[in-house]
């Protein structure tokens, strides 16, 4: 499984022999207006949320990774839904999570045909936010609003992946629904007033920390909190060293940060040792850029294509600049290359979206 919030797509993300039986490079558009904020993959769906800047509405469209077809959409066509439609998006290897386009908490949709299979419920008073499934268990968030909860509290629950009955429940105050995430064993959020991580099995505090945390990447093993380095399974400084919010963070602790200034007439990104602080390489990077790790690389995606440096120390190893499909800055025939909204690894070839509605896919090993 492969998330677009992700940073780090495993040590096989290059590997060809796992990519979906005949997959090809196709590209092609979403059906409707919008561009998509979130994806995920999960054997041979993509599963992307499309927002619709002009109404604000969100909905779900999965296609084919190995030739781009559309196999469905959620909610269906007529079918009402709140106020912004749908967020929250995650899957396992049968089914996508997504909030309910009734409000009314969450449904478990199959991933091959997007049809209904569970509904996780709500609460009243609670909004759903966000779905993350692991290791056999879903957990879900909800923001307080009025009647039984408050603004102060929000709802935190686990469920049993297989028969969806409910394992455990949390009314956290001052907490971050749409924080809610999975480092290692351990469930992970962040609110106003500390930071927490939770047993999966029973939703007890394992760990906790008296600041907020801006967490941007998806299920890293460290962040940067407070300036400082922290594991974020323990939630303990790791070192001294201050650090800057990490634009991506790999499994075998690398911390990757935006440097200061210019470097050969160049903004870049430093690759940083989370245990000692030291630096280890730079690469040049264009702030706005998509930064990942597959395998044993450092990938960029941006207006100069695809670039890719070893991991180890920085060699810039590869530059694909002509991919085809590619879409151009507003369209333009003569204007640079677009940035991707949502980067996806898997199988030796990247997963793209762009602001313009198109999905894509191209080799990267």
């Amino acid at each position: 499984m492969a998330a677009s919030g992700m940073a780090d797509f495993g040590p096989d993300s290059l590997d060809r022999t796992l990519q979906p039986e005949d997959w090809r490079p196709w590209a092609t558009s979403f059906d409707g207006p919008g561009a998509a904020d979130d994806c995920a993959l999960s054997g041979d769906v993509i599963v992307c949320r499309i927002r619709d800047e002009e109404t604000r509405q969100t909905r779900l469209e999965a296609r084919d990774a190995s030739d781009g077809s559309r196999l469905w959409g959620y909610p269906a066509e007529g079918v009402p839904t709140g106020l912004f439609g749908v967020s929250g998006l995650d899957v396992d290897d049968r089914h996508a999570y997504v909030t309910a386009a009734d409000g009314d908490g969450f449904e478990v949709l199959n991933l091959s045909d997007g049809k209904p299979v569970a509904r996780l419920p709500g609460r009243t008073g609670y909004d759903p936010v966000v779905a993350r499934v692991h290791d056999g268990r879903i957990f879900v968030s909800y923001a307080g609003g009025g009647g039984a909860g408050s603004a102060a509290n929000m709802l935190f629950r686990a469920y049993d992946a297989d028969d969806r009955t409910q394992v455990w429940e949390r009314v956290i105050p001052w907490a971050f629904p749409p924080s809610l995430d999975v480092v290692g064993d351990r469930v992970w959020l962040t609110g106003s007033q500390e930071t927490l991580t939770l047993d999966p099995a029973t939703g007890k505090t394992l760990a906790e920390a008296p600041w907020n945390c801006d967490r941007r990447i998806r299920s890293a093993p460290y962040d940067v909190c407070g300036g400082f380095i922290v594991d974020a399974r323990s939630l303990r400084k790791v070192g001294s060293t201050r650090a800057m919010p990490p634009e991506v963070v790999s499994r075998d602790g690398l911390l990757f940060v935006e440097g200061e200034g210019l470097r050969e007439g160049s903004r870049y990104i430093q690759a940083i040792d989370v245990r000692s602080g030291r630096e280890l390489w730079t690469a040049p990077w264009t702030r706005g850029d998509s930064v990942v790790v597959a395998g044993d690389r450092l990938l960029t995606f941006g207006a100069g294509g695809v670039r890719a440096f070893a991991l180890d120390d920085g060699t810039e190893e590869a530059t694909l600049d002509n991919i085809r499909n590619w879409p151009r800055k507003g369209g333009a025939f003569d204007g640079g290359n677009a940035q991707p909204t949502t980067v996806l690894v898997s199988g030796g070839a990247c997963f793209l979206t762009f602001d313009d509605g198109t999905v894509m896919t191209a080799p990267v090993s």
